[in-house]
């Protein structure tokens, strides 16, 4: 199989990130978009090294006392040939990603499946996590978060092949399972600028990815422009790529 599990490892990981749950406060008011776990309905659109990127949430009553929920729609990497600066960039969306959120706003858990498919790389993920909203320790607040996944490959994709005893084959293969551990953390610098820092650690299951292991970082420094709205710069990299060499994005959220 002339594959690298590894390296689809990374195409896809770093998708995880970006938890979005529960709030305390009621539907109707306006929710603390510093929250990892806050929930609205929201828009918002982004640029950075794969191009434009659109976003788009709903937020909605699941009809159970204490409970908030919301959808997550994004597709990325709009016109990345002529805007984005990478050398394998194209001009269609190189990614899909869809998210689900349920928690109560009682315990402080939640629960998020996520989906997320790379168009240029044919390499998918469906990921099962469960997170918990850890008490304030002054400015920081931490989130620690368990998850299970799956990937699946598209082996018609170029240099993607499985050989067998009955010759090459393509289609879509499930690479393997893995499970993730890690946390979300904000710190409060001011009343309207935060940090956030999220590491997670990845371990291969099943199939291609059994035995592989990755840790993977994401920063992001964010300002509140209204309380409505915010700008935010994200970076994410992992042990395998450098800083400079990973995801970079500006990101403009509006909150509805």
């Amino acid at each position: 199989m002339t594959l690298n599990s590894k390296k689809l490892f990374i195409l896809t990981m770093t998708s995880l990130f970006s938890f979005s749950s529960i709030a305390s406060q009621s539907s109707e008011a306006l929710q603390d978009m510093s929250d990892p776990m806050a929930v609205f309905s929201q828009f918002g659109a982004g640029y950075g090294d794969k191009g434009i990127n659109l976003m788009f949430g709903h937020a909605y009553d699941t009809g159970i006392a204490n409970k908030k929920a919301m959808h997550i729609f994004e597709a990325k990497g709009i016109g990345g040939e002529a805007l984005g600066w990478r050398d394998d960039n194209n001009n269609s969306v190189s990614e899909l990603r869809y998210r689900h959120f349920e928690a109560s706003t009682v315990t402080g858990t939640g629960t998020n499946i996520d989906l997320h498919y790379n168009l240029d790389s044919g390499v998918g993920t469906g990921t099962y996590g469960i997170i918990q909203a850890l008490p304030k320790a002054g400015r920081f607040q931490a989130y620690p978060m368990l998850a299970v996944g799956a990937t699946i490959i598209d082996l018609n994709k170029t240099d993607h092949r499985l050989d067998t005893e009955n010759g090459t084959i393509g289609g879509h293969h499930l690479l393997g399972f893995y499970g993730l551990a890690g946390m979300y953390s904000r710190y409060s610098v001011t009343d309207n600028i935060w940090l956030n820092y999220n590491p997670m650690s990845l371990f291969g299951a099943t199939g291609e990815l059994s035995g592989e292991s990755l840790l993977l970082h994401e920063a992001a420094i964010s300002y509140q422009l209204t309380t409505r709205a915010n700008i935010r710069y994200f970076a994410n990299w992992s042990d395998d790529i450098r800083y400079a060499n990973g995801d970079h994005r500006l990101m403009f959220t509006y909150q509805v």
